[in-house]
């Protein structure tokens, strides 16, 4: 598989449509989200072209690995930086990111880098179909006891308002 070949497999549209998707998430940019959703197509396809022995089929949608897959640092670079931009290095400090950012496990035995994909909530509800509704939370009020209940208003009124406890005492 030619990292350079990435977007004849999985065309721009379908990338731009899950780089939306995860640039939602906290901590993630969108050139983070762009190097992932491509890094993740590209393992998609390694790792089909290891176990059928051809050439893989274009990608529909991402789906999780079925198990680690190497990738050397210069591929990592190839995928990311298509456009002579980046180095093997700046590649290696986006994959650290990306693992700091809980998106990839990385493994290293000494010789081969390894990355499988952490499971990823946002593709649990599929493209086409609504998220489904919550159910609704019912609620119901009883009377408040002075005697029982005040310890424990207490106590979650100075955990919550701690801050604003200790400004006071600052004055």
């Amino acid at each position: 598989m030619d990292p350079e070949s990435l977007d004849e497999f999985f065309p721009a549209t379908r990338q731009r449509y899950y780089v939306s998707m995860f640039q939602k998430r906290e901590g993630l940019t969108r050139r983070r989200a762009e190097y992932f959703v491509r890094l993740w197509a590209y393992l998609i396809l390694k790792e089909r072209e290891e176990l059928d022995g051809k050439p893989p089929a274009p990608i529909v949608r991402l789906y999780p690995l079925r198990g680690a897959v190497s990738c050397t640092l210069r591929e990592a670079a190839a995928v990311f930086y298509s456009d002579d931009q980046g180095s093997d290095r700046a590649a290696s400090s986006m994959l650290d990111c990306l693992v700091e950012l809980g998106l990839l496990d990385k493994e290293f035995d000494g010789q081969t880098l390894c990355f499988h994909v952490r499971f990823i909530p946002e593709l649990s509800t599929s493209p086409q179909a609504p998220p489904q509704a919550e159910p609704l939370i019912k609620l119901f009020t009883d009377s408040f006891n002075p005697r029982t209940d005040a310890v424990s208003v207490a106590n979650l009124l100075t955990r919550t308002h701690v801050e604003i406890f200790k400004d006071v005492d600052d004055a």
